[in-house]
């Protein structure tokens, strides 16, 4: 079994982390068989969750709504696709943020969800992705709580 590595660097990685990293075969038949098992889920936009009646009768009702979800994460680049996987049952617009160590697998990744995206007719813009490692970048994702969740 040929094992696929795509990140930058190797040096002084410990095997654990190395093992997290790593890309072969298996790990992306997994990652496709879960990402199988979401599309089977049921569509919950428009589901009620919550249905709260008020002293005056007036109902509330919560349903899913994220919107646009900041995700950062490190090395796990099974993340990167859960993620994307979600995306289409939830209605929402991720933001990815993966490690430093992932940019080159994430960057793969995330260009094989736009293509997928793009190949529905949807817009391949769907899933975005900070391809910058400055960890300025992350503190800029998280002062925009106004717009992401």
């Amino acid at each position: 079994m040929r094992k696929i590595f795509l990140w930058e660097e190797t040096n002084n990685l410990s095997e654990a982390l190395i093992d997290r990293l790593l890309l072969n075969p298996s790990r992306l038949a997994g990652i496709a068989s879960d990402l199988e098992a979401m599309a089977e889920l049921k569509d919950p936009v428009g589901e009620v969750f919550e249905e709260t009646v008020l002293s005056n009768g007036l109902k509330c009702i919560s349903n899913v709504c994220l919107g646009c979800l900041g995700v950062i994460y490190e090395a796990r680049p099974n993340v990167t696709m859960d993620i994307a996987g979600l995306q289409s049952r939830l209605a929402m617009q991720p933001i990815l943020r993966g490690g430093r160590r992932l940019s080159i697998s994430n960057r793969a990744l995330v260009e094989v969800i736009r293509k997928a995206l793009i190949l529905e007719g949807l817009p391949g813009d769907t899933v975005q992705f900070i391809d910058d490692p400055d960890r300025s970048r992350v503190t800029e994702l998280l002062q925009l709580d106004e717009y992401v969740t």
